[in-house]
């Protein structure tokens, strides 16, 4: 009976000098192929990711994906904020109902003592808070609690419990922005 290799399906002739072994024309091992196209008899594997590469880069996409993801909101909240006037980008820009020309006047009645601004060296919103004042011409006195005791000891009397911590003198009355930096806030002591 005649045999026929299964990789390249060449038929064996009685006359070929090869051995009984080998394919005569590409010179594979008849067992090997055999063995390689047969069917494996052992039960499946267990799923391992440390195996699956593939999987792990589809993971990594899907991480990926979901950092993108909340960047994007992030982004949004962020600039819902500033339209809705709480830190606008600019002295063009009106916070709520004030134009940037009337919070420039009325930055230009503020003395250097009417407004005290407790800090510290770490806290993101204070330096947002100093950005904003400054742009507008608001002059202030800060008061850095990571550098300064006293100024621990002044937030703390205030009844201060986070940063930016605002306390705004205007005439006689004192006023305490606790809840940190708002400009429509701000601006609302400071008109009274």
């Amino acid at each position: 009976m005649p045999t026929t290799c299964p990789k390249c399906r060449h038929t064996r002739q009685a006359n070929e000098t090869a051995p009984e072994w080998q394919c005569p024309a590409c010179g594979v091992a008849y067992a090997k192929v055999t063995e390689a196209n047969r069917p494996l008899d052992r039960p499946a594997e267990r799923y391992s990711p440390a195996i699956d590469s593939e999987n792990q880069a589809i993971s990594w996409g899907k991480l990926f994906l979901f950092v993108l993801f909340v960047a994007i909101v992030g982004i949004s909240l962020q600039a819902g904020r500033n339209k809705a006037g709480r830190m606008p980008d600019g002295p063009s820009q009106s916070v709520g109902n004030t134009s940037a020309t009337d919070i420039t006047r009325l930055a230009s009645t503020v003395g250097p003592g009417d407004v005290v601004m407790y800090t510290t060296t770490e806290c993101g919103y204070c330096t947002q808070a100093k950005g904003w004042l400054v742009r507008y011409g608001f002059q202030f006195t800060e008061c850095n609690m990571s550098n300064e005791y006293r100024c621990d000891t002044e937030f703390r009397n205030h009844g201060g419990n986070g940063t930016p911590f605002l306390v705004i003198t205007r005439g006689s009355k004192i006023f305490r922005m606790k809840n940190g930096f708002n400009s429509d806030e701000f601006l609302a002591l400071l008109a009274t």
